[in-house]
């Protein structure tokens, strides 16, 4: 048996490198534990952009909701699933005032635009529900419209945006 070559061992090296991590991302979708969305809307711009495609963890324990983005059945009771970003969790009040969003009686507001077009409003999050808005909070329909939603509603976790490759990388 032939010894490798130094430029043969390199190779091999390499490909070992790119095939392992591909093989494990195609068993992760293929097992149903990630699945991939492709946005179509503009309600979190600029974090995620119409037709960027994303990877999401599903998993139905999340120890800590808040700010994550999440991929969740429509309230609205369509098939297409909505992305949105968790502002809110169990057992939290929401308070909404001179279109800024307050969070557990806070003086200050969370980050972010001002909403236009958004009465006062008042909510005591039940221990299921979770709160969410677009990060574009002006071109958004979101919790300030149909209310709180329930943790069930959460298809999964974004966590990678895989297109388009300039923008490829972690989503936090």
């Amino acid at each position: 048996m032939a010894l490798l070559s130094p430029v043969s061992k390199v190779r091999w090296v390499i490909g070992l490198l790119i095939l392992v991590p591909v093989i494990a991302v195609w068993w992760l979708l293929v097992s149903g534990s990630w699945l991939t969305f492709k946005v179509i809307s503009r309600s979190m711009e600029p974090t995620l952009l119409v037709n960027d495609c994303i990877i999401m963890r599903k998993q139905y324990e999340f120890p800590v909701l808040d700010n994550l983005i999440v991929v969740l059945k429509d309230p609205e009771g369509t098939d297409i699933p909505i992305v949105k970003r968790v502002v809110a969790g169990p057992d939290s009040i929401v308070d909404v005032r001179h279109g800024k969003v307050y969070l557990d009686n806070s003086k200050t507001p969370l980050e972010g635009d001002r909403i236009r077009n958004v009465r006062d409003r008042h909510w005591v999050l039940d221990a299921d529900q979770i709160f969410v808005m677009g990060d574009n909070r002006n071109n958004s329909e979101d919790s300030t419209d149909f209310g709180p939603l329930r943790r069930d509603d959460i298809i999964g976790v974004v966590t990678w945006r895989y297109w388009p490759f300039a923008r490829i990388g972690s989503i936090h």
